[in-house]
């Protein structure tokens, strides 16, 4: 284990940049994206908790990227959010007789979307999880 000079800092392990970068770029996309729903949703309440929720993909990401303890709780409740509605999205498809959480039309390309998004949302989870990489959140370096 290496000491590091009280005010500098190590470099950031690489699967903690990716998940961080990736929450950002998540975060970002979706609430340009979703910044048309402000004109045909019936009420504005509805976007207005997507667009909050997005941007808080933005700044636990850059929180992840600072190693801020508190962002990176606040990035795994994102992340197990996010992964609650991938699983409800996929059991809706072939339950629900409308279109309800379904982000793409068709019963099977919506079950592979959700299935490869839950699949990068848990990877992420568990790099948040692991003990190497929770540490470096609790010792400031």
């Amino acid at each position: 284990m290496t000491v590091s000079a009280p005010g500098t800092r190590q470099r950031l392990p690489r699967p903690l940049k990716v998940v961080g970068v990736g929450l950002i770029l998540f975060g970002a996309l979706t609430a340009l994206a979703s910044m048309g729903a402000f004109r045909h949703a019936p009420s504005p309440a509805i976007p207005t908790i997507r667009l909050i929720l997005q941007l808080t993909a933005v700044v636990a990401g850059i929180g992840i990227l600072r190693l801020n303890a508190g962002l990176r709780i606040v990035a795994l409740v994102w992340l197990g959010l996010l992964m609650t509605f991938l699983g409800l999205s996929m059991v809706l498809t072939f339950t629900a007789e409308q279109r309800v959480l379904r982000p793409i039309a068709s019963p099977a390309g919506n079950v592979l979307f959700c299935l490869i998004c839950l699949i990068l949302a848990a990877v992420s989870y568990r790099i948040l999880t692991r003990p190497d990489l929770q540490a470096r959140f609790f010792r400031g370096s």
